[in-house]
């Protein structure tokens, strides 16, 4: 069973049931197998996927039996045609008794949409740092901030401050908790000052390239990943989002895609807008309409890109307009449409937005 579960129930069942099962209560329960019990909590039938249950109680996937459930046959399920485990039970229910345990926690994953849900669980939940992932990350942080307020415009963007830490301390912080730690900025304006803020601030780890002059998007990458063989992770320095970098790197396929994060927006008159086919290809990129009036899907600076993806490139350029329409148009960009939350700090405004909800939040 690859689903998650509540510790503490598996404890109870464990301890207090000689054959039992987990179950919960579930408002669509024909999806699953239905349990039902007698007043004393006693199983008296389970039923895989009726199609009209009358219990909403389901089988969660945990068990306690023993070698007595091998003395029955496997039957196959008539309308369905698999084997599943409460034919089986039902055999064994005619000569022993079964009791359920009701679970406080059971998160169900049969669904690729159900592994990204989980893995922001594990994450809410404070389990500590999850497995370690070793695939390189670059963050593009070589940028002057000249949209910033007076105030910030003498120190590069990313040591901006948002709730008393630098950007980029969140952008790090997010990583580290999702396990990665191969990191690699990318730096240009006023290099030395976020060397020393890595020194300061323990990240002794990180690794960085310094362009010898401003390059671009593009460029200050393509300078940082060179030697680089395998997909990687690359993620602007002004953008601040909770995005799952695991799902992230899933939807390319194990190194078949490159792949862009969108994220759905309602007041679009700042931003230019993705548009997509059915099958979460990007097709094109729409310039920025200050005069809309509507919503839609914009880039948010988090990418999953192939080695590759720089050949045949100028030393200086710009990834969002140089590389990734030729990408779309070549059919070789994928959508990844992020369900979290997204802070842009690229201008004074934006950036008071986030402090707020940094302050807020923290």
């Amino acid at each position: 069973d690859v689903d998650l579960h509540s510790p503490k129930a598996i404890e109870k069942l464990i301890r207090n049931h000689e054959l039992g099962l987990l179950v919960t209560e579930h408002p669509n329960p024909s999806r699953f197998g239905v349990v039902y019990t007698d007043a004393k909590g006693n199983v008296t039938e389970m039923v895989e996927k009726p199609e009209a249950p009358k219990s909403n109680l389901v089988t969660i996937g945990v068990y306690v039996l023993d070698d007595r459930i091998f003395k029955y046959k496997l039957v196959r399920h008539e309308r369905l045609g698999e084997y599943f485990l409460p034919e089986l039970f039902q055999q064994l229910l005619k000569e022993y008794p079964m009791t359920v345990e009701k679970s406080d926690f059971w998160h169900p994953i049969g669904y690729p949409k159900d592994v990204e849900s989980a893995e922001m669980i594990i994450r809410k939940q404070g389990e500590g740092n999850m497995r370690e992932n070793k695939t390189p990350v670059f963050i593009i942080a070589g940028g002057k901030g000249t949209r910033m307020p007076e105030s910030e415009k003498d120190k590069p963007k990313v040591l901006v401050e948002i709730a008393g830490h630098p950007m980029l301390h969140w952008q790090i912080e997010e990583l580290r908790k999702q396990g990665f730690s191969n990191i690699t900025l990318s730096l240009g304006y006023r290099a030395e000052t976020v060397v020393e803020w890595l020194k300061k601030s323990g990240n002794h780890d990180i690794r960085y390239v310094i362009e010898p002059e401003p390059l671009g998007t593009g460029g200050g990458l393509k300078l940082a990943i060179a030697g680089i063989k395998e997909p990687f992770l690359a993620m602007n320095a002004d953008d601040i989002a909770d995005v799952n970098f695991r799902a992230l790197i899933r939807h390319g396929g194990d190194g078949r895609w490159n792949v862009l994060t969108g994220f759905q927006i309602t007041d679009a008159r700042a931003f230019g807008l993705l548009k997509c086919d059915e099958y979460k290809k990007i097709c094109s990129f729409e310039e920025k309409k200050p005069d809309a009036t509507d919503g839609g899907l914009v880039n948010i600076g988090h990418y999953y890109l192939l080695p590759d993806v720089f050949d045949g490139t100028p030393d200086a350029f710009s990834i969002e307009h140089d590389v990734f329409p030729r990408l779309a148009s070549a059919g070789k960009l994928l959508l990844y449409d992020h369900p979290g939350y997204w802070l842009p700090t690229g201008t004074t405004e934006q950036l008071a937005m986030t402090r707020e909800y940094f302050a807020k939040a923290h």
